[in-house]
């Protein structure tokens, strides 16, 4: 079976209905099959084979599935980059999984020693009879794409997807959440996330349509679902959270969108209190990873129940936590959490697949119905002279606060064996810092940061999960301060915004 399949199937079935819907054009599935089929022929045609990797430099746009599927339908193999990414970066990702063409359109950084693809210069449209012909390929097991973990602890590393594992997924997440004919969802996401690809795949699989907007802004947002008619809005809680701000709390700004959902993040209580009062009533978060795919699924009214919580462990997954020694604890008890699947790519997980289980490197809890509660990385516990430190226990605190709208606690090397806790807050003006030290010197105790900074937004990745690792990287301490908790000068500059399409 090959994922390109699917599509033909729409547009056999309601060769009129919308695949995807933009700002410019409407494109039907017929005319979508068609495009795919087209420029598979093409490609093939220009001598690219089945098995060689091509990178995708697109922004978030219909060429960009259009250029995924087509490259299956060949059985070559899909790896997006991020157009805006430096180019050394890119270079690098490129060459460390054989990349041998990359397909763009617009300015793009210059890859060196791979063959540039401009899908403008092909002259690609949809008037194509849809039995264009395209050499036989495989599917199955074969790779569809290869995607790059988030990065939250580390380089962003390579997770090769197959035809089948992606189709598995589908089936199991239409049981959950079925959509078809009808629906449309406006994947608010730069493509390169394994979660809004996979998303947006889903929803064509299905029979629903995706929304494209061209950024990621309050007007495109408004656009996608006032004028585009997108009922279901997918994207992370760092991207909507501050575009959502300045709306009134008066009424949701969208009254007729009947779901919001999140990834890649908790969503503290404060900021589902402003989401449900200015966008959407009904807000769903759901965790995975890039190696297995999804691990929860967002229940409607459950962070109302359980704050915090990313939905409940999907029925084909198992969930518990371990205490130091890897010994399993009593539901809800707070620890390090693993998986198990019969889904999961056990020879692919490397260091993560230990016992039989997968260790994404969170840590929270699972609770006796299955509500799964993250509560950060193990990899984030804050060392202070033996002393660990969950750093969500000190931002819970201080998002408590008036004010605080966001806040990431990390630990800061400030000499051979010293570390210290910064937490970097995005706050108001009337925000008190001197005060909030107090407060959490007072709960805390030994436990209470040595020193708050204000940030107008935390780095996030493309997921929208905090890179705490550069705001450690970029901290600086200063020893002029005379009360150094609560004015320490801090240097906090913000990385290149990966939330933009």
């Amino acid at each position: 079976m090959n994922v390109a399949d699917l599509l033909d199937h729409q547009a056999r079935a309601q060769p009129q209905a919308p695949a995807w819907v933009t700002p410019t054009e409407v494109i039907s599935f017929g005319a979508a099959a068609r495009r795919v089929r087209t420029l598979a022929a093409v490609l093939s045609q220009s001598g690219l084979r089945a098995g060689q990797r091509v990178a995708l430099c697109l922004p978030t746009s219909p060429a960009y599935l259009i250029a995924l599927l087509a490259l299956g339908r060949i059985g070559a193999v899909a790896v997006p980059l991020h157009p805006r990414r430096p180019q050394a970066v890119l270079q690098a990702q490129a060459a460390s999984v054989d990349v041998v063409a990359a397909i763009g359109t617009g300015p793009r950084p210059a890859i060196d020693g791979l063959r540039d693809i401009d899908l403008r210069a092909l002259e690609l449209d949809d008037s194509s009879p849809q039995d264009t012909p395209v050499p036989p390929v495989g599917g199955g097991d074969d790779l569809l794409c290869i995607v790059w973990s988030s990065g939250t602890t580390g380089p962003p590393r390579p997770v090769g997807w197959s035809h089948r594992r992606l189709w598995r997924q589908y089936e199991r997440m239409q049981v959950l959440r079925p959509h078809g004919p009808g629906v449309r969802l406006l994947v608010f996401m730069g493509y390169d996330a394994s979660y809004s690809m996979q998303a947006a795949l889903r929803m064509l699989w299905s029979g629903g349509a995706v929304v494209i907007v061209p950024d990621i802004s309050q007007r495109s947002l408004a656009d996608g679902i006032d004028r585009l008619g997108a009922q279901h809005v997918l994207s992370s809680p760092g991207v909507v959270g501050r575009l959502v701000e300045s709306w009134p709390a008066s009424a949701p700004r969208f009254p007729g969108l009947q779901s919001l959902h999140l990834g890649g993040g908790t969503v503290p209580p404060a900021l589902h209190a402003v989401l449900t009062q200015r966008l959407c009533p009904v807000v769903c978060v759901n965790a995975g990873t890039s190696e297995v795919g999804g691990l929860s699924y967002g229940v409607p009214g459950l962070l109302e129940r359980v704050p915090g919580s990313s939905g409940r462990v999907s029925p084909w997954v198992r969930a518990e936590t371990v205490d130091d020694a890897g010994r399993p604890l009593p539901p809800g008890s707070w620890g390090e959490l693993r998986f198990q699947s019969d889904d999961f790519p056990a020879a692919d997980l490397g260091p993560a697949w230990r016992d039989g289980w997968y260790h994404p490197g969170d840590c929270g809890r699972v609770l006796a119905d299955d509500t799964l509660i993250i509560e950060g990385r193990v990899d984030d516990l804050i060392n202070l002279g033996g002393m660990k430190i969950n750093p969500a226990d000190v931002e819970a605190l201080l998002l408590a606060q008036p004010g605080v709208s966001d806040a990431a606690a990390y630990g800061v090397e400030a000499g051979p064996g010293a570390v210290r806790m910064v937490v970097a807050v995005v706050c108001s003006d009337s925000f008190d810092r001197t005060a909030a030290l107090t407060l959490c010197r007072n709960t805390l105790g030994q436990k209470a940061p040595y020193a708050l900074v204000s940030v107008p937004r935390l780095p996030r990745n493309a997921a929208g999960k905090v890179l705490r690792r550069v705001l450690a990287e970029r901290t600086r301490f200063s020893s002029a301060a005379s009360d150094a908790a609560a004015t320490m000068p801090v240097d906090v500059t913000e990385p290149e915004d990966p939330d933009s399409p």
